[in-house]
């Protein structure tokens, strides 16, 4: 996925530029910290890119003088490696790797130096600025710093800032004509203060108000609020007349600023497959902007003004009609981050749609978890009648249909069946099946298709499906008798695979009792889960996001708006560490396969079968867990409105290879419904912890390739 991506909301929240005054500063935190690591060369080259008006930096003194830039004095984090800036030597710190942490695009990234930082300024093909955060307090970094500044002269292109007033205050004896900045929670008596010695600005992360911004312009300075991520925050506070903003995302606010409208969007001819059609577009042209939005306008009469969908940087479209021999007329806008629409419509189009003469196929089959259960995805929804007749259904060798059962939205199929064999090799047929056409399609010719049944993998500790389509309760499937309470009417909806859970963002959520199962205190967890998200990390509605959530935070799934990820947290007696995926790597409105991980040394968090992000831990995991699905922990209200299906917790650690398996093998038709998805929760026996993981890859090699199911070709629309 692009970052591009998160733009959606953002887009939707602008109606327009017209109040967005170019008078705001962009201040790129630690560099373009959200595109690339924080604090390195790279990451201060790609603000330059974006255009910012100041990149940030920090400033240590390393056990030789050297002004080091980093923001911790520890550089674990960044780092990986033990040891501090001023107990470490300009020569030990350049031999770390500063950039893998983040991304292997960045491997090999050093801890850049201030003078490097300044040279790059200079070299800029405009007078870009550098903030310069001092937060070493060795008696001469002031000193230190100020001569860098000097010996470039850059002093009218810098500001000196600090969370210390002595720091900015000494700048200023030394050198009065160099900018400086007070940082913290900034009241009038803060803005007094530096207006005292001269000073130019005061930085905040606290609220500002139209007194406090009048009063720091009355007397000549100016007010930074840091760090904004979210577009609707810096709307506002550019509207409000703050002087700048400080952000991990400069081309978000970049493009917050445009003035320049997208060019017009070219139609090119669409493309008729029965009742969908096909649109494409040429990309229209806005240099400035870092993403756009597609309007799609659909009437049965020409000039259409009825909007049919929004997309984000995608330049095609299938509208899946469900008419037949249906005339339709289309045109597009283009809409940029910063409110503005394409001068004209673009050209306008027609396609009608032909009869539906197709029968349905299948897409794929889920058969894992219970025995006496699959879930059949086809590629069109499925009239009602004729998917609920057993008979349409064959299972061999020897496995008896017992019922059949249309998910709620209409494109699965439940069958309950006689007991399969662990592993066992099974052959589907289905004839008879009819989709939803004018005139409906039976199946005629068998559809066939082979799959290996797979059981829950063991240590199961819970095991919610979310295949029910009414009532109050969310069996748990474990055997463990975890199940969940529906509060306050959440709506049953269509899944990933089956159904699921569609919660309202306000006050649903499920609320699953405590128990001793779910109380892991053993050194190993896992929790996967599948869910369609409302709203990426940075454009949630609140702080939190919760998925899976606890009062006493356990191990918990959440997106974290403030920190622009979504995040596994799991506590231990030793420690809690909370790995995470960064926001530009998710999208709203997809379903993603997410998935804990903590193995007695490390704590990990997978998108898709994909490990994005481990941290070290030890100890075991703390009891005293009682979950929510949907809410953050029993006492706070919902902050997200997510969709859900699939979820399981076990009490052994997944390997990378067993995550794998199950995203791939869970991962059937496209589901249109908002929810969460099947909830696994996994503990780990205290024997198990002893066993080398490596030991355990032949086996879960063996389950990977055993599970991954036969699915025919989806047919191509275009």
């Amino acid at each position: 996925m692009t970052r591009k991506k998160i733009l959606l909301s953002i887009l939707m929240l602008l109606s327009a530029s017209a109040f967005l005054q170019a008078g705001t500063e962009i201040i790129a935190h630690r560099g373009a910290s959200g595109l690339a690591p924080e604090n390195t060369m790279a990451s201060f080259i790609k603000a330059v890119e974006i255009g910012t008006d100041w990149f940030e930096l920090d400033v240590w003194l390393s056990k030789d003088d050297s002004l080091m830039l980093m923001h911790d004095e520890a550089v674990s984090r960044t780092t990986g490696a033990g040891g501090t800036i001023p107990t470490m030597t300009y020569e030990q710190l350049r031999t770390l790797d500063a950039g893998s942490w983040f991304s292997p695009l960045f491997a090999g990234e050093k801890i850049p130096t201030l003078a490097e930082a300044l040279d790059l300024a200079l070299r800029a093909s405009y007078r870009v600025g550098v903030v310069i955060e001092i937060k070493s307090n060795a008696p001469t970094v002031v000193e230190k710093v100020v001569a860098a500044v000097q010996q470039r002269g850059l002093q009218d292109r810098v500001i000196i800032s600090s969370f210390n007033y002595s720091h900015i205050s000494k700048s200023k004896q030394i050198d009065p004509s160099i900018p400086v900045q007070l940082f913290g929670s900034i009241t009038l008596t803060q803005i007094r203060q530096v207006d005292g010695i001269g000073g130019e600005w005061v930085g905040t992360n606290g609220a500002i108000t139209t007194a406090l911004l009048d009063s720091a312009h009355a007397r000549g300075m100016k007010m930074n609020k840091w760090t904004i991520n979210s577009a609707a925050e810096m709307t506002n506070l550019i509207k409000q007349g703050v002087d700048a903003i400080t952000t991990n995302f400069p081309d978000i606010a970049r493009a917050l600023l445009d003035t320049t409208p997208p060019a017009d969007v070219v139609l090119l001819p669409p493309v008729v497959d029965e009742t969908r059609i096909g649109l494409s577009w040429l990309p229209a042209e806005d240099p400035e902007s870092t993403s756009l939005v597609y309007e799609i306008y659909r009437d049965t009469q020409a000039h259409p003004e009825s909007l049919l969908a929004t997309v984000t940087d995608t330049t095609a479209y299938v509208d899946d009609t469900r008419r037949e021999s249906q005339q339709y007329f289309y045109r597009v806008r283009a809409k940029n981050v910063a409110g503005l629409y394409s001068l004209a419509w673009s050209n306008e189009v027609q396609a009608t749609t032909a009869p539906d003469l197709r029968p349905p196929q299948i897409a794929a089959v889920r058969a894992y978890g219970r025995p006496d259960h699959l879930v059949i995805s086809f590629t069109e929804r499925i009239e009602k009648e004729s998917a609920e007749i057993p008979a349409n259904y064959s299972l061999s060798p020897g496995v008896t249909i017992n019922s059949a059962r249309l998910a709620l939205d209409s494109l699965s199929v439940i069958l309950t069946t006689s007991p399969l064999a662990e592993m066992g090799a099974y052959t589907l047929s289905v004839t008879g099946v009819k989709d939803q056409a004018l005139h409906p399609n039976p199946i005629v010719e068998p559809e066939n298709n082979y799959f290996i049944y797979s059981p829950y993998l063991p240590g199961l500790a819970a095991a919610w499906d979310f295949d029910e389509e009414e009532g109050t309760t969310l069996p748990d499937r474990s055997g463990n008798a975890n199940h969940g309470t529906l509060q306050n009417g959440i709506s049953w909806s269509g899944g990933h695979t089956g159904n699921g859970l569609c919660f309202d963002g306000v006050d649903d959520y499920v609320l699953v009792p405590a128990s001793s199962s779910l109380d892991i205190n053993t050194q190993g967890i896992t929790l996967s889960l599948w869910t369609w998200m409302a709203y990426a990390p940075n454009d949630l509605p609140g702080a939190y996001g919760p998925l899976y959530d606890s009062e006493s935070d356990t191990y918990v799934l959440y997106e974290d708006k403030g920190i622009h990820e979504l995040r596994f947290k799991v506590t231990t007696t030793v420690s809690a560490e909370r790995p995470g995926i960064r926001g530009s790597e998710l999208s709203a409105g997809e379903w993603v396969h997410l998935a804990g991980v903590y193995d007695g040394a490390r704590a990990m968090i997978y998108v898709n079968g994909e490990l994005k992000d481990s941290h070290p831990l030890t100890g075991t995991v703390k009891p005293g867990q009682i979950a929510t699905i949907g809410k953050a922990g029993v006492a706070d209200a919902p902050r997200c409105q997510p969709q859900a299906d699939d979820q399981r917790q076990r009490i052994l650690p997944d390997s990378g290879i067993e995550i794998k398996g199950v995203a791939d093998l869970q991962s059937c038709a496209v589901a249109t419904a908002l929810h969460l998805v099947d909830v696994d929760i996994e503990g780990q026996l205290s024997a198990a912890v002893q066993r080398d993981l490596s030991g355990l890859e032949p086996l879960s090699m063996q389950w990977w390739q055993a599970t991954h199911q036969h699915q025919p070709n989806r047919p191509q629309l275009f």
